[in-house]
């Protein structure tokens, strides 16, 4: 990860504020880790220099614990020491520190929502009978972000027979998330798509099944919604 994508993500201040997923949090540790020359390129050391002088003018320093905590890995302390310092500026701030507050908790949201692809936990079925284009989709669960399953998905066919078939997932918003061509229906009318969950942000999903002509051309002839929780 470069310094400047941890910067702008405010991936530091948000570990100590408790904004940022687990997931994230082993994986800053991790790369601090590493990758200790990230240290100078985000001038940690510098910054926890400065909290330093702070706490002595201050006499505001914490009680020392005998146990290790989990953020006392090599390198992690320096990061802390940014991160304080900008809890200090939010505290100073008085209505832009809630605004930049406020703003901070929706990326952590954001993240927690649409952030690194998460293993399976364990596998789904899902069976559908899709409506047609000029009925309202109906809505399948495939469940959560949290535990999210490698969902095996099966799409009832049988009503529109056809030798090809095109698949395109968009979410709610009207955003492509993917497109699949020249499937074909199994012996019982139905088409097979196995998809990760936690490959998908949490929301609403359109499943659009079209015909595929002996030119290539796109005919729709049934849709769904999927709806992956948030966590």
């Amino acid at each position: 990860m470069e310094p400047h994508v941890i910067a702008d993500s405010r991936i530091v201040e948000r570990y100590v504020l408790g904004q940022l997923p687990e997931a994230e949090c082993r994986y800053l540790e991790r790369m601090l880790q590493r990758h200790p020359t990230l240290l100078d390129a985000l001038d940690l050391p510098s910054a926890s220099e400065r909290l330093e002088h702070l706490l002595d003018l201050t006499g505001a320093r914490p009680a020392r614990s005998t146990g290790k905590m989990r953020w006392c890995h090599p390198g992690v302390v320096a990061s802390l020491s940014v991160a304080l310092v900008a809890a200090l500026g939010l505290a100073i701030g008085s209505s832009g520190a809630r605004h930049r507050l406020s703003a901070e908790l929706h990326e952590a949201r954001y993240a927690l929502d649409n952030g690194s692809l998460t293993a399976p936990d364990h596998v789904t079925h899902v069976r559908v009978t899709p409506s047609t284009p000029q009925r309202p989709p109906v809505t399948v669960d495939l469940g959560s972000r949290t535990a999210p399953a490698f969902a095996e998905v099966r799409i009832d066919a049988s009503s529109v027979p056809a030798a090809d078939y095109s698949l395109s997932i968009r979410r709610d918003d009207q955003t492509y998330w993917s497109r699949i061509d020249h499937l074909h229906r199994d012996s019982n009318g139905e088409l097979s798509i196995a998809v990760n969950v936690g490959a998908l942000p949490a929301g609403l999903f359109l499943w659009q099944l079209d015909t595929l002509d002996l030119n290539g051309a796109h005919h729709p002839v049934a849709q769904f919604h999927t709806r992956v929780a948030s966590p």
